[in-house]
């Protein structure tokens, strides 16, 4: 069943507090960041009143790709991509407090548990580089990718926020980090800042044996390694062998490859680690990994051009982001991951361009950003039903959510 979202405007989302009055907004955990390309800079929405609440810019022509609070919600990460720098902003003051020249094409990142460390991935330069957060410095880039695409910490910051122990014994912190480029998954020791392990993913290689031609075009791999909350293994979708591979953290291998759809994009966990959703744009599927039987559970049918996966009602419900293209428009797809039934589609009207979204932290709604219309879409976890916030800034491309599910990928 299709539905066509009634539109509801909120009020007063011209209301920008500007940098110099800070965030009108001070708790991290009310606030969805909203990156804007177009106007190089962050908004900043109350969820208490669906309106605009601060906004800041990071200089012109800096075309921001990713920005996310670090686990203490003071401080916030964000990557300009065509200045190649890496800027910090104090929250909820949103002062400037460093902007840092770096390689070429800084896009996606995250941001280590002890508050220290933003990892960037340097997309045309193949490397990581190594931010501190406190002293707004680069202390390192490290070399060995080939396409460093999403980035994964280890601990995850959300055992931090709900008072869990983070690091079992004999784990070490580490970041993975997805090669867009080649069909692997690095690994950085969070401690020695050095790349200690490149694991193989997928089977690329070997459908380009049978089939040569496949293997002279870009190669398209990992786009994001996706960890399980207890750190035990990773998952890992190869978009050109259309797989999914299961890593085991421990010894660093992979006990299991599942053959998936054509075009497998990302494994996006629901919050309560039960299942992997990945959507596969060649064949136009979403399938559904059950992650203590390691297996595949559910197939339902998509659309093209899918670019993520959110999770409400504590992951009951998923809506994966999908842009047809065409003039069709962007829909959400609706499955409930309880009866693993598909629940038709919200559809948000021709030539609507739909980006990427996140859950709030009481994981009741999304809210996705709307590029052509620059506004952000509140999407209603209970009903479907739909608000629209007008004019966040120009060409949004992306949100972010503090603690809450964050599946940003382009």
């Amino acid at each position: 069943m299709e539905k066509l979202f009634v539109l509801v405007l909120a009020l007063g989302t011209l209301a920008w507090a500007g940098p110099e009055e800070g965030c009108k907004q001070t708790d991290p955990s009310k606030v969805i960041m909203v990156i804007n390309r177009d106007s190089s800079d962050l908004s900043f929405i109350d969820t208490d009143t669906e309106t605009v609440c601060g906004r800041v810019s990071i200089g012109d022509w800096q075309n921001p790709h990713m920005a996310m609070f670090r686990p203490k919600g003071d401080r916030i990460v964000v990557s300009g991509t065509m200045r190649n720098q890496i800027h910090v902003i104090e929250f909820p003051s949103l002062k400037v407090l460093g902007s840092i020249d770096t390689g070429n094409e800084p896009e996606h990142l995250d941001v280590t548990v002890d508050n220290r460390y933003a990892f960037v991935g340097l997309m045309a330069d193949d490397q990581v580089s190594v931010i501190d957060m406190d002293a707004c410095t680069e202390v390192k880039r490290i070399d060995g990718f080939f396409g460093p695409h999403g980035i994964t910490t280890w601990p995850c910051p959300c055992l931090a926020w709900k008072g869990e122990r983070c690091v079992e014994a004999g784990m070490k912190p580490r970041v993975y980090i997805g090669n867009l480029h080649s069909h692997e998954v690095g690994i950085v020791d969070g401690e020695s800042l050095e790349l200690i392990s490149r694991i193989r993913v997928g089977n690329a290689d070997q459908l380009s044996k049978l089939n040569p031609d496949q293997g002279l075009g870009e190669v398209n791999a990992v786009a994001n390694p996706t960890l399980v909350p207890n750190g035990k293994y990773v998952y890992a979708a190869d978009d050109d062998s259309g797989t999914l591979s299961i890593i085991e953290t421990e010894g660093n291998t992979v006990v299991k490859t599942l053959v998936l759809g054509e075009g497998a994009w990302r494994a996006y966990s629901s919050p309560d680690a039960k299942y992997m959703v990945v959507p596969c744009n060649g064949d136009e599927t979403v399938r559904v990994i059950d992650t203590e039987k390691m297996s595949e559970v559910a197939q339902f049918p998509a659309g093209g051009s899918m670019t993520g996966a959110n999770f409400v009602q504590g992951g009951k419900k998923c809506y994966v982001v999908s842009t047809l293209g065409d003039g069709q428009g962007g829909v959400l797809w609706v499955y409930d991951l309880e009866s693993m039934t598909a629940k038709g589609r919200i559809a948000f009207g021709p030539n609507t361009v739909i980006e990427t979204a996140c859950t709030h932290p009481d994981w009741k709604r999304i809210y996705l950003a709307c590029s052509n219309r620059n506004s952000v879409y509140v999407i209603n976890g209970e009903d479907d039903s739909v608000k629209e916030i007008t004019n966040v800034g120009e060409y949004p491309w992306g949100t972010h959510s503090f603690r809450g599910g964050d599946n940003y990928c382009h």
